[in-house]
């Protein structure tokens, strides 16, 4: 967790997953919150559970400093950090460390997943400028 303040209150989590440029959800993806360990290795499990057919997951409370904390520099950290697993059957797995989550705020963290087998397209090059006309 990188708070300098005691999480005391609740913030909230919830993560959108899908597909095709976002434009498709992916349901019965598995979605797992685990605190922020170190190195950007997994903690403590706190929830697991699967998408919803909108690629939705429930809304979860999670500690967090008071939005207080945000409000005077020098308090400290305003948020907690959480990591975020994302998979499903036929796609490439996402982790997403540091998900900072405020006190009294939702969050909402969008999951794109490509599905397994698909090339990936290689960065586009673009030459270099040329004046002559």
């Amino acid at each position: 967790m990188a708070t300098d303040t005691a999480p005391t209150a609740r913030g909230f989590l919830q993560v959108r997953v899908s597909t095709a440029g976002d434009a498709l959800p992916v349901e019965n993806a598995t979605v797992t919150i685990t605190e922020q360990g170190r190195g950007g290795a997994a903690g403590k499990l706190l929830y697991s559970t699967p998408t919803d057919r909108s690629g939705l997951t429930p809304i979860f409370a999670l500690p967090a400093p008071p939005a207080s904390v945000g409000e005077q520099p020098g308090r400290g950290v305003p948020y907690t950090e959480y990591r975020v697993e994302v998979t499903a059957e036929r796609f490439i797995s996402q982790i997403f460390e540091g998900v900072p989550v405020f006190g009294g705020v939702t969050t909402v963290q969008p999951a794109m997943l490509t599905p397994a087998g698909v090339p990936q397209p290689a960065p586009e090059r673009f030459p270099p400028y040329s004046s002559t006309l």
